[in-house]
């Protein structure tokens, strides 16, 4: 069919995987040399993909294309899969009891509720001041949770049972914290334009799987196959 991958194209293939998975050139070698792959192995076997998906797309062409109806019939026949949860959407400031005792750490973090303005234009300063969760400082102490979140219980339980806007000082096992209800958001279905790439993506490798198959099948009975693997069975040496 003339086609050819070049190293570049495997080189660039290779880069794009791992942007997809977040891994650096470091971790990625690391982990193939652990394994005992050599960075040829890999080329060939990217080679082997990328010449797939070449043959895929020249010989089978339109059969792998997928429609907007096909998409939107996957998306309405498959909603329950897209279903975002209930979750609850929060804000704290932790005041850890460290050094202090329990009496001083609850006195401190009822002292910085006191600081927080009635328009709470000053709970992310207040956060970076004070906060001692370091997770959440460069987002403002936000956290959204669902009700399957690993989250101590007491700290979900007051997010979950507030109003909006809503602030209290629970304790937990890490200290007190100033919790913040910001919003509670209900089970939501989310709109299609944000689902479609990965919905067209889905349907497509099922197209491929199906039309590979059938590919090879064609291949096999038009072409012609010798056997040249030898029916002579060897017999097992004796042993005393």
């Amino acid at each position: 069919l003339g086609i050819q991958v070049s190293d570049e194209e495997i080189k660039i293939r290779i880069e794009e995987f791992l942007k997809q998975s977040k891994v650096t050139q470091q971790i990625f070698d690391e982990s193939l040399e652990r394994q005992g792959i050599s960075a040829e192995e890999v080329n060939e076997l990217f080679r082997k993909q990328l010449t797939i998906q070449r043959v895929m797309e020249k010989e089978l062409g339109k059969q792998l294309e997928v429609s907007d109806k096909e998409v939107l019939d996957y998306f309405n026949d498959n909603s329950q899969e897209f279903l975002i949860p209930a979750s609850t959407k929060v804000r704290h400031i932790l005041i850890a009891f460290e050094n202090k005792t329990p009496e001083e750490t609850e006195e401190e973090a009822h002292r910085i509720r006191a600081l927080i303005k009635p328009n709470y234009a000053n709970f992310c300063e207040l956060v970076q001041d004070y906060s001692a969760d370091e997770a959440s400082k460069k987002n403002c102490g936000e956290y959204t949770y669902t009700a399957d979140t690993q989250f101590v219980p007491e700290f979900k339980e007051a997010g979950e049972k507030q109003a909006a806007n809503q602030i209290s000082v629970v304790k937990t096992q890490f200290g007190y914290h100033l919790i913040q209800t910001l919003a509670k958001l209900p089970e939501r279905l989310p709109k299609l334009e944000g689902l479609k790439t990965d919905i067209e993506a889905g349907l497509k490798a099922q197209k491929q799987r199906v039309l590979l198959r059938k590919y090879v099948e064609k291949l096999r009975a038009e072409g012609t196959i010798e056997n040249k693997i030898s029916n002579e069975v060897s017999q097992p040496a004796e042993t005393e």
